[in-house]
């Protein structure tokens, strides 16, 4: 997994076919001082879950010690897809209700682009095909 971004960290539970795993790293999102304060954490819920929940494919147990990793074109790819798509279509919308109407039909036209966008983004992203690409590789550490 050397060409892999990757992190360590402890399989919680496991629950359908699925293993949910808490992260070790102090880096991620919810383990800053400002972790109450930040919208990416507190936008639709104030609890942040620290738990990533991955395809139990290799048999792992409740405490197993795991790696996970995701190749940095992969990461870039869904990054692109779930931040960009989004913003693009509020750019892109925006210019044209600017052009066919002005700031108002702007401005409108702008917060349309941003849930198209939104909604394209996630309903990309919770089809089993592009999910899949998406997927998290896994293996034990002993």
């Amino acid at each position: 997994m050397s060409d892999l971004i990757h992190e360590e960290g402890v399989v919680r539970y496991i629950k359908d076919g699925y293993a949910y795993l808490e992260t070790k790293s102090d880096s991620g999102c919810g383990k800053c001082s400002s972790k109450n304060a930040c919208s990416s954490a507190s936008f639709f819920s104030s609890h942040v879950d620290p738990t990533l929940r991955v395809l139990n494919k290799g048999n792992l147990k409740a405490g197993d010690n795991v790696r996970i990793g995701m190749p940095p074109e992969k990461l870039l790819l869904g990054t692109l897809l779930v931040y960009m798509l989004p913003l693009f279509s509020l750019f892109v919308l925006a210019a044209i209700g600017k052009y066919l109407g002005g700031e108002t039909v702007s401005i409108i036209m702008g917060g349309v682009g941003l849930a198209v966008g939104l909604l394209v983004a996630k309903r990309a992203v919770s089809k089993k095909g592009v999910a899949r690409q998406f997927e998290l590789n896994v293996e034990r550490i002993e």
